[in-house]
């Protein structure tokens, strides 16, 4: 089990980025951003539309994230993503792997 520690103590986004997976960024972008659409989604993580959608898909068949469809004002699709409770506690490993790193570096 991993020792937990102050919150504060955790490493940014940016500097637990260079060693982390792309689904890893993901869920990390969507648990500090939630309820995020998808386009934002995009624009936040910089990657491009088809990577994201790919690893959307994939972090919601392992129950990671939840996809919510809807529609605007206009009638064009909006997808809004949020963490399952699965997907929480697989960012509090993440969060807390990552404090392991600091700690030791």
């Amino acid at each position: 089990m991993v020792e937990k520690v102050e919150s504060g103590d955790y490493m940014s986004e940016s500097d637990i980025e260079e060693f982390l997976s792309t689904p890893m960024k993901l869920l990390l972008i969507i648990a500090e951003n939630d309820n995020i659409v998808q386009s934002q989604l995009v624009l936040v993580s910089k990657m491009s539309s088809s990577t994201v959608q790919k690893w959307v898909t994939w972090l919601e068949s392992k129950g990671l994230i939840e996809v919510i469809e809807t529609k605007t004002i206009v009638g064009s699709k909006k997808k809004i993503i949020r963490l399952t409770e699965k997907g929480k506690k697989v960012v509090d490993e993440i969060r807390n792997l990552s404090n392991m790193v600091l700690l030791t570096s």
